[in-house]
């Protein structure tokens, strides 16, 4: 067959159908990866035909195909010292994009990618394409009117250690050892040497209690740490969301915003009457004693939270989610596996109207 002589079959992993059109999504590393559309008529299915191969830089991460337009999303790694700005090449002839047209954010990121994304007429071949600077996107939902893509960013654990310092350490020790704690981090040491220093004065003061007095600073230090902890994890780990609406060739990027934790895969994610739902955990469910929390937004039209329900199942994650109108279904997992139903008919004012619990396995 033809379609064979014309692509590296080995390469292909997606293809999309539209009647008499058949869209083959491959892989080219030869130079470096590229993501290739190639767009057959198969009107004559003995003899398909290729009308139009469409060339992107970047690593696939998705794509999905609405009425008669295919968009495709794909991560073109930035680099450092030679950057490659991002192309499009279509039936051989190459565009590069402009620096002056590539999209950024007043923030800073981590794991910086070119976030290409394509729109392709398979009637006509017609393309547009736009380039984001983003952080490494891997999840994506789409419905028929938007793209969201989603990636997780954390803090720094200097953070962590600061902020544990002054609300949970400093608060919980009489004056001489808090004041010793305040010219530890005061001082140019390193992190490392801070936390050793830090933990030597707080074992120091437990080690010179006795009897219930030691017992009852022991407990509340240890209860204090369990409470920073979770509360922290809504901070330290975040997913980002970015809006960008589709309509035919058009591409229209909307709005930003971020929730507490991250995801499991794009069944945690939806569009429902303009609100953008999205479930999430907080924390590690594995190993030691658990700090991990589940959560479920309700995110506006410009990705302002304007809901949520929060803290299910401590100590567990998100085995699945799935959202059928104004409810969602999650199952959480570790020991038990917990099925919440929860109603997000009200945006504003999310509620688990239920929960059955199973052993699990």
């Amino acid at each position: 067959m033809e379609i064979l002589s014309d692509i590296n079959v080995s390469n292909a992993f997606e293809i999309f159908i539209n009647e008499d059109k058949l869209i083959v999504f491959s892989n080219d590393y030869s130079q470096y990866s590229r993501t290739i559309i190639s767009i057959y008529d198969v009107t004559d299915r003995e003899n398909p035909e290729l009308e139009t191969k469409v060339d992107v830089d970047g690593n696939y991460v998705s794509a999905r195909m609405i009425g008669d337009y295919v968009y495709l999303i794909a991560n073109q790694y930035t680099g450092y010292d030679n950057i490659i700005l991002p192309a499009v090449m279509v039936d051989g002839v190459k565009r590069e994009m402009p620096v002056t047209d590539i999209a950024y954010f007043p923030y800073p990121d981590t794991s910086y990618v070119f976030t290409n994304i394509v729109a392709l007429d398979v009637n006509n071949g017609d393309y547009e394409s736009q380039t984001y600077l983003t952080g490494a996107s891997y999840n994506v939902y789409v419905s028929e009117d938007n793209i969201y893509l989603t990636y997780t960013k954390t803090l720094s654990y200097d953070t962590y250690f600061e902020e544990a310092v002054e609300k949970v350490y400093i608060p919980l020790l009489p004056s001489q050892e808090a004041g010793q704690v305040r010219e530890v981090m005061d001082s140019d040491d390193q992190l490392y040497e801070k936390m050793q220093k830090v933990s030597e004065i707080v074992v120091d003061y437990s080690n010179s209690l006795t009897g219930q007095e030691k017992q009852d600073f022991d407990e509340q230090l240890f209860e204090k740490i369990e409470e920073f902890s979770a509360e922290f994890q809504k901070k330290t780990e975040k997913t980002v969301v970015h809006k960008i609406n589709v309509d035919g060739l058009d591409i229209e990027y909307i709005a930003n915003g971020e929730v507490p934790g991250h995801i499991l895969n794009q069944f945690s994610m939806d569009e429902h009457k303009s609100y953008f739902r999205i479930a999430t955990t907080t924390g590690n469910s594995w190993g030691g004693r658990s700090q991990s929390l589940n959560h479920m937004y309700v995110l506006d039209s410009n990705l302002k939270i304007t809901g949520s329900v929060d803290d299910l199942a401590e100590g567990e994650r998100i085995y699945s989610t799935r959202f059928m109108g104004d409810r969602a279904y999650m199952v959480t997992f570790r020991q038990v596996d917990p099925l919440f139903v929860i109603d997000l008919s009200n945006p504003e004012n999310p509620e688990v109207l239920g929960q059955l619990k199973v052993t699990g396995f």
